[in-house]
């Protein structure tokens, strides 16, 4: 059976539920109970719910919870919690609880889709851009400025200190002369009379036996290095002083011999095979042609190209520095080109000036005997022979 209380102020009863609300006011009297000893509990708030459509409410119709004019269930596709069966909330306190919400998800960092939310994530996002540049721009700078250190650092380092350091400078920079204990001062490579120099060598400048000579030894000439075809393309044609060993009828009889292999025929059979006798001795005379008929009739003239062919072939039957240093076998003719021509005498006017026609001389070259490919397998033959042999074990 259902309980039964009675209001203190107007004494009105009132059949409580199974489950009593923890307060109750009376509706005669608007008395507020307590009913907690009768096993009320305070109910939930329950959560607004959005309402449909229709005209706002009043005061009283929102505390009573009764609907407008328009009434009508709240529209489902305004997200009403008519399923979670909470009270119909009015206009104000669905824009505020949009609000609430709103702030909400901002705190726990969700995007907002609004212009504001977006016009927010923009200026954060420029603001992000703006401090990483900043900051690539300060290590930058910062880069620079170490850089600048280091190099002046090193720039400005102090003289050494190290003893040996310091006595090998002083070496190096030694004075002119030398000074005694007395003060007077003695030119380098002498000594006072009666003393000998440091390091127990005898006066007059002889090293001491057993010492090394150092300095005073003359140093050994470097070794030329041979001459480049580029170095050889950049030379000029020119005249060359006869050798001293050749007498002045040697000289008369090879001017003669030219002026005969100019004119040919059975003279200039005849001078080839004089000049081709005399052997390279007569080499600078005949580079030295190159240089008078450059001049007079030209390169460019089919006599001055035949008189220059001439000479070439007289110095190839003397040397064959053309065929075996630069792989040449056309000779000069009267039709070649002018450039040809000059290069073929360049390369004779450096054989006479490197003294290539003592130092290295070589053998004519002959078409009927001698090839290229033949030349190419000496050296491989020759580049394998010293390559091959036993060798001693270290420790054997």
């Amino acid at each position: 059976m259902a309980e039964v209380i009675q209001c203190p102020q107007c004494d009105k009863k009132f059949r409580l539920p199974d489950n009593p609300p923890a307060t109750f006011t009376c509706s005669q009297c608007s008395t507020l109970m307590d009913l907690s000893d009768f096993g009320g509990v305070d109910e939930p708030e329950r959560p607004a719910r959005f309402e449909g459509g229709g005209p706002p409410r009043s005061r009283k119709q929102r505390r009573s919870g009764g609907s407008g004019g328009g009434g009508g269930s709240p529209s489902r596709s305004r997200g009403g919690p008519k399923a979670r069966g909470g009270p119909k909330a009015s206009g104000g306190a669905r824009s505020g609880g949009a609000r609430r919400r709103r702030g909400a998800a901002a705190d726990d960092g969700a995007y907002d889709d609004t212009p504001a939310g977006r016009r927010a994530a923009a200026r954060a996002q420029k603001q992000d851009s703006n401090g990483v540049m900043i900051g690539a721009i300060v290590a930058l700078v910062v880069v620079v400025g170490l850089v600048a250190v280091i190099m002046g650092t090193r720039d400005d380092d102090p003289a050494p200190t190290d003893p040996t350091k310091l006595a090998k400078k002083d070496v190096t920079k030694a004075p002119t002369g030398l000074t005694d204990a007395s003060g007077t001062s003695t030119p380098t490579g002498t000594t006072p009379s009666g003393t000998a120099p440091a390091g127990g060598a005898p006066a007059g400048g002889a090293p001491a036996a057993g010492t090394p000579a150092g300095d005073s030894e003359p140093k050994a000439a470097p070794k030329k290095k041979p001459l480049r075809n580029r170095a050889i393309r950049t030379m000029k044609l020119r005249t060359f002083d006869w050798p001293e060993e050749v007498d002045a009828e040697t000289r008369s009889q090879v001017d003669s011999a030219i002026e005969g292999l100019y004119r040919g025929g059975r003279d200039g059979v005849d001078a080839r095979d004089y000049l081709q006798k005399q052997g390279r001795i007569v080499g600078g005379r005949l580079v030295s042609e190159f240089k008078n008929l450059q001049e007079s009739p030209g390169f460019q003239d089919r006599d001055g190209a035949s008189k220059a062919g001439a000479i070439d072939q007289v110095l190839r039957s003397i040397d064959g520095w053309q065929e075996r240093r630069f792989r040449e076998e056309r000779v000069i003719r009267a039709t070649s080109q002018p450039s040809f021509t000059e290069s073929i005498a360049k390369r004779w006017v450096a054989w006479w000036a490197t003294e290539e026609w003592k130092k290295n001389p070589r053998e004519p070259w002959d078409p009927m005997v001698d090839s290229f490919e033949a030349e190419d397998a000496k050296k491989t033959k020759k580049k394998k022979k010293a390559g091959t042999g036993y060798t001693k074990r270290a420790g054997g």
